[in-house]
C-alpha cells in the first residue's frame, strides 16, 4: 500500500522531468511554443504510461530499476 501511496504522490513529478527531457533530447523546445501542440504530447504521453502500466504489476521491480539507475549516474557524474 505504501508502493502504492509513494508512486501516486511522486507521478506529477517524474512526469515533468520526463516530458521537459523527451522535449530537449530530441531537439523539440523550440517546436512546441503553443499550449496545443504541447497538450497533444503530454495526451500522447500519458497514453504511453496507461499502456504500460496496465502489463507492468511489480511496482518494487520500476522503483529498484529507477533507483539503481540514479545511483549509477550519481556515482559517475560524482
Amino acid at each position: 500500500m505504501s508502493m502504492g501511496f509513494s508512486a501516486m504522490l511522486t507521478y506529477p513529478l517524474n512526469f515533468m522531468g520526463l516530458r521537459d527531457n523527451l522535449l530537449v533530447l530530441l531537439g523539440l523546445t523550440d517546436k512546441f511554443d503553443t499550449v496545443v501542440k504541447l497538450r497533444v504530447l503530454i495526451v500522447l504521453l500519458l497514453s504511453i504510461c496507461i499502456t504500460m502500466a496496465c502489463f507492468i504489476t511489480d511496482l518494487g521491480l520500476i522503483s529498484s530499476v529507477g533507483g539503481g539507475t540514479s545511483v549509477a549516474l550519481v556515482a559517475f557524474v560524482s
